[in-house]
């Protein structure tokens, strides 16, 4: 039983606990290192374990993985990095991106495909989204709301849908 302690209580092997109450900071493996944050972690990072279904081996590790005065903050699963937020403010996504809602930015870059799975989604382009590239099931539309539509290219070639006839070419 340890009660109105003052100053700095150090212990040695596993504390067990109820509820513990502070109107201070926190800190595990070290001093507390800074006053903006009511919990800190010096080391390796936060290990979380998944005690409510399946194997033994469901863990997530959350930890800084540069070193220096940078940032790499890393969310990992059991198979492996999901998410890095990284100390120049980019993210990098360790695979699929899923949203239910709009996505948005100034500029981006895809390396791979960019897929609009369901008949009549739509790639819209400009403001007010006044050009629109999609596909109804039946046939692929070009739709903008204003002015026309333009192919600048070498060559224009229109072939069946199985390649097999070309239909018209234009030099």
């Amino acid at each position: 039983h340890l009660s109105a302690v003052s100053g700095n209580a150090t212990f040695a092997g596993t504390i067990s606990s109820g509820a513990i109450t502070t109107s201070g900071n926190v800190s595990v493996g070290g001093s507390a290192y800074t006053t903006s944050a009511d919990l800190n972690l010096l080391g390796d990072g936060l290990a979380i374990k998944n005690d409510k279904a399946g194997s033994s081996n469901n863990w997530s590790l959350i930890q800084n993985t540069d070193t220096g005065s940078a940032s790499n903050l890393s969310f990992t699963t059991g198979l492996g990095v999901a998410l890095t937020l990284n100390h120049n403010k980019s993210a990098t996504f360790g695979g699929a991106i899923t949203s239910s809602g709009a996505i948005s930015g100034t500029n981006g870059a895809f390396s791979g495909s960019l897929a609009l799975s369901s008949d009549g989604s739509q790639l819209q382009l400009g403001t007010g989204n006044r050009a629109q590239i999609f596909h109804n099931s039946a046939a692929l539309y070009l739709r903008t709301s204003t002015g026309g539509v333009n192919v600048q290219a070498s060559g224009l070639n229109h072939y069946s849908a199985d390649a097999s006839t070309l239909y018209f070419s234009a030099a």
